[in-house]
């Protein structure tokens, strides 16, 4: 049987707190096996982890997060355990006591990334993004680093094609999908990812699994399970 780790989506999912330390203490409270978060870089080079590009959704603010040094979002009263924070924040927090999922939103990060993972010996995460091209810098810097290409099926007609042209091209750790690609020809779709993790040793996270029935699409072949939801699987078992 796969063993599944349960990754916390931004804490405790989309919306307020969302990314916050208070929000990853609260998901891992619950009993996740670690954090999904997403990075962004300020004007003056700090890796922040805020999901969109402006503040607006989360903060109710226009300003953009590249056009801010650190000092503006505190000066602004955007950073703290509840708001905003950053990515060394985090690894102070936590460690190696935990996993990670650490999405790429903006590949400027890169080398802040790079430097704060070697700073604090980070040893148990993936580096996941749609921005696949970034994946390959990340290799080049930490060589055998688990990349985890985040799988955009929007305007795919041949997915099985789509699927192994990356595989062969980034050799991933993980696939990233998801969940509701699955709830058409589920089937067909489980028994050839299945077949590329027998043979590639290829590993599947998915995102965003907050229902049993989500579950129940993938559970034959889910390595990461992303979820808002983590006492529902913590709680019932489902993932042991």
């Amino acid at each position: 049987m796969i063993e599944i780790l349960i990754l916390a989506h931004r804490g405790t999912g989309k919306g307020k707190r969302e990314n916050s330390l208070n929000a990853f203490n609260q998901g891992l409270s619950y009993g996740a096996d670690g954090i999904e978060l997403d990075i962004r870089l300020t004007r003056d080079n700090i890796p922040v982890c805020v999901h969109d590009k402006t503040l607006k959704r989360v903060y109710d603010s226009d300003l953009v997060v590249s056009d801010l040094d650190l000092a503006d979002i505190k000066e602004n009263n955007l950073f703290g355990d509840d708001d905003i924070t950053t990515l060394e924040k985090v690894f102070e927090r936590f460690g190696n006591k935990i996993y990670y999922d650490i999405e790429i939103k903006d590949p400027k990060v890169i080398d802040s990334l790079v430097k704060n993972i070697n700073k604090y010996n980070i040893d148990k995460f993936m580096i996941s993004s749609f921005k696949h091209f970034c994946l390959k810098e990340i290799r080049e810097k930490i060589p055998n680093s688990m990349i985890a290409p985040i799988m955009d099926f929007k305007d795919v007609t041949d997915y099985q094609k789509y699927i192994i042209d990356i595989v062969d091209e980034y050799i991933p750790f993980s696939l990233n999908m998801d969940v509701r690609f699955f709830k058409e020809e589920n089937k067909e779709k489980i028994h050839f990812l299945d077949s590329l993790k027998k043979e590639k040793g290829t590993k599947f996270a998915f995102w965003t699994v907050n229902t049993p029935e989500d579950f129940k699409l993938i559970e034959n072949i889910c390595d990461f399970l992303i979820t808002d939801k983590v006492p529902l699987f913590k709680e019932s078992g489902s993932c042991e």
